[in-house]
């Protein structure tokens, strides 16, 4: 079972909380408080985990994953460094909901209140709000999930684009590789 261990994880369905809140902890502050801090130029590593909340995301575990090794800091003080300086923020409740839950699970609340259930996921979303917002906003107090803010939006989408381009060219300059080496294997056959 050593053979890619990470296949055999079992997944845990608690994850660690995450949030600015857990910035008044005792284990966060002294940490937050020691982190570099990020000038406007953020590197390649950080750039790639603010563009993973584009579109909404709950923040890392702090388990000794990649993040802590790239970032050298702990994905959340990472989240809170860019919540402070202004590139990520808490998510609107429906982007919660969207990425917290499946479209089964949300029919299902919506069931559970006796609301209609067809529709898209989307529509599914807003008409439980509509019915609920006070208590979804009770359901997923703890649950959270950080989005880009425009500042954030910006370099994180050059980044993305930058990637795209350069995966692009990899493969371009690999295919010409591949193809030279093809006529040369063909061309020493012949002779």
């Amino acid at each position: 079972m050593n053979f890619l261990p990470f296949l055999f994880r079992q997944k845990s369905d608690k994850k660690p909380p995450c949030s600015v809140a857990i910035l008044a902890e005792n284990t966060i502050v002294p940490q937050l408080a020691t982190a570099p801090r990020w000038n406007s130029d953020l590197d390649d590593a950080q750039l790639k985990f603010l563009s993973g909340f584009l579109r909404g995301a709950e923040c890392p575990a702090d388990d000794g994953s990649r993040w802590m090794d790239v970032l050298n800091v702990a994905p959340s003080i990472a989240l809170a460094i860019m919540v402070e300086v202004g590139l990520l923020a808490p998510a609107p409740l429906a982007l919660k909901v969207e990425r917290l839950f499946k479209a089964t699970e949300v029919k299902a609340m919506l069931r559970e209140r006796g609301l209609a259930v067809s529709g898209r996921k989307g529509d599914c979303i807003a008409s439980l709000i509509t019915a609920d917002q006070a208590g979804m906003e009770a359901k997923l107090f703890r649950m959270a999930v950080f989005v880009c803010t425009e500042r954030g939006r910006i370099p994180a989408e050059a980044y993305l684009s930058r990637e795209a381009e350069r995966q692009r060219r990899a493969r371009q300059s690999s295919s010409k590789l591949l193809s030279l080496a093809l006529c040369w294997r063909s061309a020493s056959r012949l002779k």
